[in-house]
């Protein structure tokens, strides 16, 4: 088989994984501190609503 690759013009596939683990890592770190919060809310004994989340029961 004759491989060729093009070092000069990265695919879209580059592009496309690259902003997906951009976005995971920003996610982990938005995720890591929401948790610190509502471990510091819930070690004062304080009630901690979880953002982003939809309240189904009233």
């Amino acid at each position: 088989p004759d491989f060729h690759f093009n070092f000069k013009k990265p695919s879209s596939f580059f592009y496309l994984t690259g902003g997906f683990v951009f976005f995971a890592v920003i996610a982990f770190i938005i995720e890591v501190v929401l948790i610190v919060k509502a471990s510091l809310a819930a070690r004062d004994g304080n009630l901690y609503n979880y953002p982003f989340t939809i309240n189904f029961f009233k």
